[in-house]
């Protein structure tokens, strides 16, 4: 027989006596957790702010397009076109969150125009024109810095607008520019 003492508790295996020192407790764990859980959720905030800002790109494209085509019309017809008659006379006539076709059931103005976005479109566009001594009626939605109270009388002019609720909050971002103004106007740019 041997001399050592008996004790009442057998030794531990040699990897139970390891991974007992190399695992975490569950409070560690929960605290990653949670610190994985606040940085998704700032992410996830900050991409979506930033797919909207993105989106924003395409109104500004899209009235460089109004700009362009509508000097070319009046070089060829010695005038703009008045293409919705109204400024609050939108196409696509609805959008929000999602895109929206721009060539089904296009007005007949915009073809005349040749405003051809590549896509679909996540705003809404119109433009007005006319010719001296009328001026811009935009019902109130036009800022006073564009010059409309000082448009000269003698030149003909278009104006454009851009609508859309990128974030679907009810809150529209605008943007607009004439043709008396090389800048864009923009209120509540990423909405």
């Amino acid at each position: 027989m041997s001399n050592r003492p008996r004790s009442n508790s057998r030794p531990r295996p040699a990897f139970i006596a390891l991974a007992a020192k190399r695992g975490f407790t569950l409070i560690e764990l929960m605290i990653v957790v949670a610190i994985l859980g606040v940085l998704s959720s700032i992410a996830i905030v900050s991409f979506r702010k930033y797919t909207r800002r993105a989106r924003t790109t395409e109104a500004y494209n899209m009235l460089g397009m109004i700009r362009m085509r509508q000097e070319a019309y009046r070089s060829e017809f010695s005038q703009y076109a008045n293409v919705s008659g109204s400024i609050a006379t939108m196409w696509p006539a609805t959008v929000g969150v999602t895109a929206q076709d721009w060539y089904s059931g296009v007005p007949a103005g915009w073809t005349q125009l040749g405003v051809r976005p590549t896509g679909q479109v996540y705003y809404q566009y119109a433009t007005i024109a006319g010719l001296p001594p009328a001026v811009p009626s935009v019902a109130g939605a036009a800022p006073a810095d564009l010059g409309y109270s000082t448009l000269p009388s003698q030149d003909a002019w278009w104006v454009a607008h851009a609508k859309g609720d990128l974030d679907g909050d009810g809150v529209q971002s605008l943007f607009e520019t004439a043709s008396f103004t090389n800048s864009v106007y923009a209120e509540r740019e990423v909405e």
